[in-house]
């Protein structure tokens, strides 16, 4: 099948229908394309690009540079500030790592009348994992990961599952899980929660493994004991970008004293992944 022409309105009337037609479709429109989208450079909004704000639309007859400097380790949302009125009106590309919220009203994501475009994560020197938001579904999208710990190389060691609890109690050796999770994906926090007394305490390491040697590198730890009630957490992951092509990711659970620990809840990691469209 063919394209088919759209015919250009004469005069009069089919004009005015043009234009309802127009103003119809021009809420939300987002045709917006970044510089080095597949690379790790840093972007800019690409010569071409047409997006509305707030009821305008705005147009770039050249590349233009994202004004500010992104955070590190963190998603960079890419913004578009209005300043201006009538012909003199412009939109000015921004760094921020201030996550947006959906607006009916505009059909898009938005800080009060600051549209945000799309963005990318930054380590300090790259800029992978740029987005545009092409529709709702497009961007940063967070998820879980719930697991089960596995007792590693256990020696008579009273270990049992009860319910939706994990018992620790006289184990030999730590818990351990492999963890699977999305290439690419951007790791946000280690969870666990349990129940602690006493002496009851343990360590959790959140290991990055290469699968090539026997090196590992621990990118997330945190400790549970009486004071945290068993629960406990780290939200500070180093290399949080996962990299499934050269590592495998582990959590290991360590008792402080062999004879006794916490009780086990449940354990959980928080990701989010970048949804392109």
């Amino acid at each position: 099948m063919s394209g088919a022409v759209v015919v250009t309105p004469s005069a009069g009337a089919a004009w005015a229908t043009a234009w309802e037609q127009f103003e119809g479709i021009r809420k939300g429109l987002i045709s917006l394309s970044l510089t080095n989208y597949d690379a790790a450079a840093v972007p800019q909004i690409a010569s071409g690009s047409w997006i509305e704000a707030v009821g305008s639309i705005y147009k770039w007859t050249g590349d233009d540079a994202i004004v500010g400097a992104p955070t590190n380790d963190v998603i960079n949302y890419i913004t578009m500030v209005p300043s201006g009125v009538g012909a003199s009106a412009i939109l000015t590309p921004t760094w921020s790592d201030s996550a947006p919220a959906w607006s009916d009203a505009y059909q898009g994501y938005y800080d009060g009348t600051t549209r945000y475009a799309g963005g990318c994560y930054y380590d300090g020197a790259n800029y992978p994992l740029k987005w545009v938001y092409t529709n709702r579904h497009a961007g940063p999208k967070v998820d879980h990961f719930t697991f089960i710990l596995n007792q590693g190389h256990a020696s008579g060691a009273n270990f049992n599952v009860t319910g939706a609890s994990v018992i620790f109690g006289n184990i030999t050796d730590i818990l351990v899980s492999q963890i699977f999770l999305p290439s690419h994906a951007i790791i946000d926090g280690i969870y666990m929660w349990g129940a602690c007394g006493g002496a009851d305490a343990a360590t959790v390491y959140f290991y990055r493994h290469e699968i090539q040697s026997s090196a590992n590198t621990t990118i997330g730890q945190f400790s549970v004991d009486a004071g945290s009630g068993g629960d406990g957490s780290d939200t500070t992951i180093t290399t949080p970008v996962v990299d499934n092509e050269n590592y495998y990711y582990i959590l290991s659970v360590d008792p402080t004293a062999r004879t006794a620990g916490p009780t086990v809840y449940g354990c959980q990691i928080e990701y989010t992944e970048i949804v392109r469209c």
